[in-house]
This record gives C-alpha cells, sequence and structure tokens, in this order.
C-alpha cells in the first residue's frame, strides 16, 4: 500500500530528533548509569527488582518503537497523497499546483535520511519548474537531488535540459556526458 517504504533508508527514515537524540543518549546513558549504581549500591538481594525495572524500560522502549513506526508510516501516508496529487497535476498541467504539492511533500521530509524520495521529489518539481520555464530552480532542484543521490539519472537529464535551455552549453554537455556514461556503466554492470 505504502509505495515509498520500501525505499526508506534501514536507519529508519526520520532523523527530526536528531538534534534530541544527544539528549535522549544522554538521558538513556544516565539512567543506566543510575540503574547501574543502583545495583552496586543494593547488592545482590534487588536482583528481582532490577530484572522488573530492565523489564519495564523494555516495554517503554517497546511503546516507543510502535509510537514511532505509527508517526512514520502516516508521514509516508501523507508523502504518498500529496506526490500523487502533484503527478496528477502534472499531468494536467497545472504546473504550478504540481510545484507546490512537492514542496509540501519537501517540506514534510526535511528531516528525512531517505536520500531516494528526496531525490524523486525535488526532480519531480524540477519538471514542473521546467514546464513554466523556471529553470535556474529546475537547475537548482537537480543538484541538489544529485548531491543527496548522486547515480538518480533523472536529475542529471533535467538539469542539462534546463542548461541548454538558458544557454549553457558547456554545461549542459559535460551533464550530457555523464548521463550517457552512466548509463554505459549500468549496462556493462546488467551483463
Amino acid at each position: 500500500e505504502y509505495t515509498f517504504n520500501t525505499t526508506f533508508d534501514s536507519g529508519l527514515i526520520i532523523s527530526d530528533d536528531s538534534d534530541d537524540d544527544e539528549g535522549n543518549n544522554d538521558s538513556s546513558s544516565s539512567a543506566s548509569q543510575d540503574f547501574g549504581n543502583s545495583s552496586s549500591s543494593s547488592g545482590s538481594d534487588d536482583g528481582e527488582e532490577e530484572e522488573e525495572e530492565e523489564e519495564s524500560k523494555l516495554v517503554i522502549s517497546d511503546q516507543m518503537i510502535k509510537k514511532r513506526l505509527c508517526e512514520l508510516m502516516s508521514l509516508v501516508d501523507i508523502v504518498q497523497k500529496l506526490k500523487t496529487k502533484g503527478d496528477a497535476a502534472f499531468r494536467d498541467g497545472k504546473f504550478h499546483a504540481a510545484h507546490g504539492f512537492y514542496s509540501k511533500a519537501l517540506d514534510r521530509i526535511l528531516n528525512v535520511k531517505n536520500r531516494h524520495m528526496r531525490a524523486v521529489l525535488l526532480c519531480n518539481r524540477a519538471a514542473s519548474c521546467m514546464s513554466f520555464h523556471g529553470y535556474e530552480e529546475a537547475i537548482e532542484d537537480c543538484s541538489t537531488a544529485l548531491n543527496i543521490a548522486p547515480y538518480y539519472n533523472k536529475a542529471l537529464l533535467r538539469r542539462a535540459r534546463s542548461f541548454v535551455m538558458l544557454g549553457k552549453y558547456q554545461a549542459a554537455l559535460s551533464d550530457f556526458h555523464s548521463y550517457l556514461k552512466e548509463i554505459k556503466e549500468n549496462e556493462k554492470d546488467e551483463s
């Protein structure tokens, strides 16, 4: 049902707490330090209490994981719907609307570690920009997509076409050569 969930990196999708992760790690490490301190001070009689406390931590951790997964599934669903609306608007020739949908989807995944999804959305937004002659923005989006996912050849090709439209033929030629080189290397890898 969720077409993007298979492309998300194994480090899970969201890193919106990446700044907070340090805080979370500190609190978890201090909790384990406290746990360690209590065990050493109380002796072996508290073995059962330690086990119960550890099980409690596992339950809390499990609940946090379930909550996080629900949040991720919700995010995937929202991004998928925005992308689908953008694709439909683009097919209908509503390029500014498509640009808006792709932008909203990108805003939702600003802190997402999934490079491929970001590259796809940036490249789609670049295509909508090209359709209303926003070639500079298209080049910027394609360049960002290539920085995130260097293998994403579609961004390379769209950037080359945008360079052509701006009369930047040397840059376009460089991108076309890179594109053809990647295609040939991929064909060699497949055979």
